[in-house]
């Protein structure tokens, strides 16, 4: 059911807005769309995730060291 779900809000939503920014970005741009890689966004995400672990792993660390429950 929630597959399901998932599939239907995917479909509104894109019926609902992207397919009109689809549309300008073809009729604007046509082939000559200029398209940007995925690698930067991609590592950025990774190491924000791995930054985040580790902030939450010395915090973790600190509160048990403290005594805090």
């Amino acid at each position: 059911m929630t597959r399901l779900l998932r599939l239907a809000l995917l479909l509104t939503w894109y019926f609902a807005s992207a397919r009109s920014q689809q549309r300008y970005v073809q009729e604007k741009f046509g082939k000559d769309y200029p398209r940007k890689g995925w690698v930067k966004p991609l590592l950025l995400a990774l190491l924000a995730t791995i930054g985040f672990i580790a902030v939450a792993g010395i915090v973790g660390v600190l509160m048990d060291a403290s005594g805090a429950a």
